[in-house]
């Protein structure tokens, strides 16, 4: 499995061809200097250290070793600005709508991952994101809708007519074994990487992950004070992509697919009705 392309600062990333937006793959920022600077301001750091402490003992969050919550913080317009920098390629996440519905998708959050957090699933339910990493370690695979179908082929793993598509992809993504990646379509559509404190990646729509937490020691049990250290907190943007990209593509194929589920009688389908609604809205935006 390749590893994900690295910039080491925006500037590198901004004199890069990171290729049309047809075909952007995820990458990692090693340094966003103007996003970092911003971060270390005494109210930002402050919120930050706050959320670090709070948000990892919620209940929701110690019962599934991960959380998010919308980020209220002084400044927080002008890190949503800062992050976006990091997608010079993407118009669509790049502008303000006047869609309310994706406007409300264009909102900042803070995560927060307990240090035994191991996770699998669709990112964001198929829309990406671009994240900043403000403490610790997380170890990340990304496969895209692509490379979940092959997996899911090659496991012989079916989906029943009333397993929902983010379901089945997290089942499909449970199952993936390092052979995987002989299947050249895996290959081609994989890619993994060491999240750091201060890096920040994107990833377009259409992607799942496995991924969990790198505590500070291998040890098989850690003190309380080693717990707290291994904590991983980050803030994070929904990456919206233009009709037309790959990314777009591939959501509009899981809807085609989420299409087929079967419901109770009175029962909607919720989870296509929602992205339908992105990708007719996105279709909508003129270039």
């Amino acid at each position: 499995m390749e590893p994900m392309r690295v910039f080491e600062t925006l500037e590198q990333l901004l004199a890069a061809d990171v290729g049309r937006e047809k075909q952007c793959k995820p990458y990692v920022v090693k340094k966003c200097a103007p996003l970092l600077s911003l971060l270390k301001e005494p109210g930002l750091k402050t919120a930050l250290n706050l959320y670090k402490a709070q948000l990892p003992t919620q209940d929701g969050v110690k019962l599934s070793g991960r959380g998010m919550m919308p980020f209220q913080a002084e400044r927080q317009a002008k890190v949503l600005e800062r992050l976006k920098e990091c997608v010079p390629q993407c118009k669509v996440t790049k502008a303000s709508f006047s869609n309310t519905f994706l406007d409300n998708l264009n909102q900042l959050s803070v995560c927060a991952c307990t240090w035994e957090m191991c996770h699998y699933g669709i990112e964001n339910n198929g829309i990406g994101n671009i994240r900043i990493q403000t403490h610790g370690r997380r170890q990340v695979i990304l496969a895209n809708w692509c490379a979940i179908c092959r997996i899911a082929e090659k496991h012989s793993i079916t989906r029943d007519q009333d397993c929902e598509v983010p379901d089945w992809c997290q089942k499909v993504l449970a199952e993936f074994v390092p052979e995987d990646v002989n299947d050249d379509i895996v290959q081609n559509n994989c890619c993994h990487h060491t999240m750091l404190p201060e890096e920040t990646m994107v990833i377009p729509m259409g992607y799942g992950t496995i991924e969990r937490t790198l505590p500070v020691s291998t040890e098989p049990e850690l003190t309380p004070q080693q717990q707290k250290e291994s904590v991983v907190l980050g803030l994070r943007v929904h990456l919206l992509e233009a009709a037309g990209t790959l990314g777009y593509d591939m959501l509009r194929d899981m809807v085609k697919e989420q299409e087929k589920v079967t419901f109770a009688a009175g029962v909607k389908n919720a989870t296509s009705q929602y992205w339908n609604h992105i990708t007719k809205s996105l279709a909508a935006i003129k270039p």
